[in-house]
């Protein structure tokens, strides 16, 4: 269970191998796989090895079925070579998910293309392969807006002094946001929102210039750090005499990470303040002689709290 690139998306399964790896993937003949993948040609012809040949197809096959789920729209071309293969009779399932992207936070996501700036302003890249890059990214973009259940198809916007491949892309974008909703995948209000496409031309000043806001500047000073705290940026973890997992379960770090730093340093001394006065409240309760049952199971309830808030303020 993989995408081409980003690993596994899937857990607490059985077993998630990556799709392209089939001479390290185990043979489970007994058990139902579950594809999750872009429908490109190389990941097809995969899915139709590992169900074997028409003259073996029993004897090799991989898993006992499959459960496809294709995170863009496949083609019908591909659709019916998929059909027409001996791997069909094995196929329980095929669904368009349409989720051709990574969310990074609530409001930010990525499209795990590294080479697009080479892809679209390089004079070596030829034509068509520019076209199907631009195709592949419109796709991607309108899972976007299809997986926004709370808007319509949205009206696409791009800057007139963008470079060629900004126009086009929109324009693909448009045509295939039509089609959705043509096909009734993306419905909503009535109030329209607005995509707009832009390129980084439109602002080349901002990559060159150190973020004060209080994620940036962690990631930038503490991923690279030789002492004293650091950030493991493929885990999200800060390492500093305990483990504080910076992800929007930790209430704190939600808190602080789009503050700027001059914000950020009073909000985490206020609620550190706050925090010591608690705990001296729950200890002098548990001073007193009339300390009820009820008081000191309050009191111990509240204790796995107090340490995670703890050890979030020491951290920050």
């Amino acid at each position: 269970v993989s995408t081409q690139s980003t690993g596994t998306l899937i857990e607490s399964i059985y077993k998630a191998d990556k799709i392209g790896e089939k001479r390290s993937r185990q043979p489970l003949p007994y058990l139902d796989a579950v594809y999750f993948l872009r429908p490109t040609r190389e990941n097809l012809e995969v899915i139709m090895g590992d169900f074997g040949s028409s003259k073996d197809t029993y004897k090799n096959r991989l898993y006992k079925a499959g459960h496809i789920f294709f995170t863009e729209t496949i083609s019908d071309e591909a659709l019916t070579q998929l059909a027409k293969s001996d791997a069909a009779l094995f196929i329980k399932t095929v669904q368009e998910v349409n989720v051709a992207f990574l969310p990074v936070e609530e409001r930010v996501f990525s499209l795990e293309n590294k080479a697009s700036y080479a892809d679209y302003f390089s004079d070596r890249v030829g034509g068509e392969k520019k076209e199907e890059k631009l195709d592949q990214i419109a796709e991607q973009l309108v899972t976007v807006c299809a997986a926004l259940c709370d808007t319509p198809c949205p009206k696409v916007r791009y800057c007139s002094t963008s470079v060629r491949s900004v126009k086009q892309l929109a324009e693909k974008v448009q045509k295939k946001l039509d089609k959705y909703n043509s096909n009734g995948v993306i419905t909503g209000s009535n109030n329209r929102s607005t995509l707009i496409i832009l390129d980084r031309g439109f602002d080349p000043v901002t990559p060159f210039l150190h973020d004060l806001y209080f994620q940036a500047m962690a990631y930038d000073l503490l991923s690279k750090a030789s002492a004293g705290p650091k950030i493991d940026p493929e885990s999200n973890i800060l390492k500093y005499d305990h483990e504080v997992i910076l992800e929007p379960e930790n209430e704190l770090w939600r808190e602080l990470r789009h503050l700027h730093i001059g914000q950020a340093l009073p909000v985490v001394t206020d609620k550190a303040k706050r925090l010591f006065e608690r705990f001296n409240s729950i200890k002098n309760k548990g001073a007193g002689d009339k300390t009820h049952m009820t008081d000191m199971k309050s009191m111990l309830n509240q204790m796995p709290n107090y340490k995670r808030e703890e050890q979030n303020c020491t951290a920050f």
